[in-house]
C-alpha cells in the first residue's frame, strides 16, 4: 500500500504537466458575425423632436422623452374587455368614429358597443389623462374645458391605431376628432392603415340634460363653469367637423335624449344594425 502512494502522485503530476500543456496551445475562434440589427416596428412611437412645436405647452416639460410613452398605446390602453361570447357580430370588423356634446354619452356607448360587437374602444380624454398624469400644465388645459394641441391627441391616436388590437378588431373613436385638423389628420392615418371609417355615431342631447349628466358624474373637473366652456368649444369647434365626417362615412343620429340609458342604447345600437343591412 506505501508505493501506491507515490505511484498515485506521479500520475497526478503527469496529468497537470498535460492539463497546462493543454491550455497553453493557443485556439483560433471563427469570428462571430454581428447580430443583425433589429427592424423597427411598423408604427414607430414619434419623438416631440419629430413633430411641430407644441406651442401651447412648455416644451421643456416633455423634451427628450417619447410623445406617446409605451405604456400609453398598449393594447390594455383604451381598449377593455373582450366581446363576450355570443354576442352580435356584424359580418365585418367595425370602424366608427362616436361624437357628440360632452356629457352625451359617448364613452358609456362606447364601452357597450365594444362588448357586443367587438371593436376596441378608444377615448381621447383616456389616453390624454393617462398621458398627463405627470404634466402639471397639461392638465391645467384639460382642467379648464379647452383642447389639447392638435399634435399630442393626433400623435397619439396614430400609435395607438397602429396597435395589433386594433387592426384585428376595428375601432370606435371617442372624442376625436374634434378640429377640422384632427378630421383631415384621422383621413390621411386611415388611408395611411388601409382602414375605411364605416359610420359616425352622431349623439345630440339638449344642453339641460347635458349639464345634469356632467354634474352627476363627479369627475374632478366636472362643474358648470367647465362644462360652459367645453359647450362653447364645441360649438365653435367640433360642430363644423361634422360636415367633415358626414362626406367621409354614413351618419348616423340615434335618439338618445331621454334620461334612460338602456332605452338609449337600444336606438344605438338599433343604427349600428343597420350598417349590415
Amino acid at each position: 500500500m506505501p508505493r501506491a502512494i507515490p505511484v498515485l502522485a506521479s500520475f497526478l503530476l503527469a496529468a497537470s504537466a498535460a492539463a497546462q500543456v493543454q491550455v497553453a496551445v493557443p485556439v483560433r475562434l471563427a469570428p462571430v458575425a454581428a447580430p443583425a440589427p433589429v427592424p423597427a416596428p411598423a408604427a414607430a412611437i414619434p419623438k416631440l423632436s419629430s413633430l411641430p412645436i407644441l406651442s401651447a405647452l412648455p416644451v421643456a416639460s416633455v423634451a427628450a422623452v417619447p410623445l406617446v410613452p409605451r405604456a400609453i398605446v398598449a393594447p390594455t390602453v383604451g381598449a377593455r374587455a373582450q366581446p363576450l361570447a355570443g354576442a352580435l357580430r356584424p359580418s365585418r370588423r367595425l370602424r366608427l368614429v362616436i361624437t357628440g356634446p360632452p356629457g352625451s354619452g359617448k364613452g358609456t356607448y362606447s364601452a357597450r358597443i365594444e362588448q357586443e360587437y367587438g371593436p376596441v374602444a378608444i377615448s381621447a380624454g383616456a389616453l390624454l389623462r393617462e398621458y398627463a398624469r405627470d404634466k402639471p400644465e397639461l392638465q391645467a388645459i384639460m382642467n379648464r374645458g379647452e383642447l389639447v394641441p392638435s399634435e399630442l391627441i393626433v400623435a397619439l391616436m396614430r400609435a395607438r391605431l397602429a396597435q395589433d388590437d386594433v387592426r384585428d378588431r376595428g375601432f370606435i373613436l371617442d372624442g376625436f376628432p374634434r378640429r377640422a385638423e384632427e378630421a383631415r389628420a384621422l383621413e390621411a392615418i386611415l388611408d395611411e392603415l388601409g382602414t375605411p371609417l364605416d359610420a359616425v355615431v352622431f349623439l345630440e342631447v339638449p344642453e339641460s340634460e347635458l349639464l345634469r349628466r356632467i354634474l352627476a358624474r363627479g369627475r374632478a373637473d366636472d362643474n358648470e363653469t367647465t362644462f360652459r366652456e367645453r359647450m362653447r368649444v364645441y360649438r365653435d369647434e367640433t360642430l363644423p367637423v361634422l360636415e367633415l365626417l358626414r362626406a367621409r362615412a354614413p351618419f348616423l343620429t340615434p335618439s338618445v335624449a331621454a334620461g334612460n340609458a338602456e332605452r338609449a342604447y337600444v336606438e344605438v345600437r338599433r343604427a349600428i344594425e343597420g350598417l349590415s343591412r
